[in-house]
Formats: structure tokens, C-alpha cells, sequence
């Protein structure tokens, strides 16, 4: 009969949570959400915006899933759909119908801001960054 003595065990270290399964981890992965910004012309309170909005726009009508309906800073509201059919069919909607109060905008990605370090000094950096964001329009 032979022991081990000398061997260490390799175990992971309990943990508090059950384990999950791979089709599990896979499974819960959040769905992707178009966001729409509202902004007032007037008013700069996110309750008038809000009301303005459910009064005028009846998102089941025009068979619309509104995921989420959020209240942000300096008068804005922030509204979330499904798809990005879905995001520009209310945006356009609340446009027809609050255009004189309300301003709609789809907020725009942006390329991450980052510092690299060890870059040789022969790279011409406005170059660089006219190319790759014409955007700015520098």
C-alpha cells in the first residue's frame, strides 16, 4: 500500500457559490440595449420630460418594447429598446409629436482614450490621429 505523502492535493478552495455550468455562463450573457437621449428645449426637469413623453407616445401602439425609462443629469432622460428599429421608430415618433419640446439623440460611440508607452519617436502623432478619427475634423 503505497500513501502520498509528499504530494500536495490540487484542489480550488471552496467557494460560497454553486458552480455554474458552460451553457449556463453562456446563457446569461446581457442582450444588447439601443439607447436614446431626451433632452427638453424648455423645461429643464426630467419629471416634465417624462411626463411629456408618456402623455403624447404610446409605445404599445406602435409596437415598440421600451426595456427601461431612466432619469439622468442635467434634465435628460435616457430610454431603452431592443433593437435599433425599434430606437429609431421612437425617436422618430416623439419627434413627430414633441419636436417643438423635446430633442431626441442616439448617443455615439467613441474610441477609448489610452497612453502607450514605448513608442518610437519616428511615428508623426497628428498624422496618426487625423487618420484614424476623422471625426474630430482637425
Amino acid at each position: 500500500m503505497e500513501t502520498s505523502v509528499g504530494i500536495p492535493h490540487r484542489h480550488l478552495p471552496p467557494s460560497g457559490e454553486a458552480k455554474k455550468l458552460y451553457s449556463e455562463a453562456i446563457h446569461s450573457r446581457t442582450d444588447k440595449r439601443f439607447k436614446l437621449l431626451i433632452k427638453s428645449k424648455s423645461n429643464p426637469t426630467t419629471e416634465a420630460i417624462k411626463t411629456v413623453v408618456k402623455t403624447n407616445i404610446n409605445p404599445t401602439a406602435m409596437k415598440v418594447g421600451v426595456k427601461s425609462f431612466k432619469s439622468l443629469k442635467y434634465g435628460r432622460a435616457l430610454t431603452e429598446t431592443g433593437t435599433s428599429e425599434e430606437a429609431t421608430l421612437l425617436g422618430s415618433s416623439i419627434r413627430d409629436k414633441c419636436g417643438n419640446d423635446l430633442e431626441v439623440t442616439a448617443p455615439k460611440l467613441r474610441n477609448p482614450r489610452m497612453v502607450i508607452h514605448n513608442v518610437t519617436q519616428d511615428i508623426n502623432v497628428e498624422e496618426t490621429i487625423m487618420t484614424q478619427n476623422p471625426e474630430l475634423g482637425l
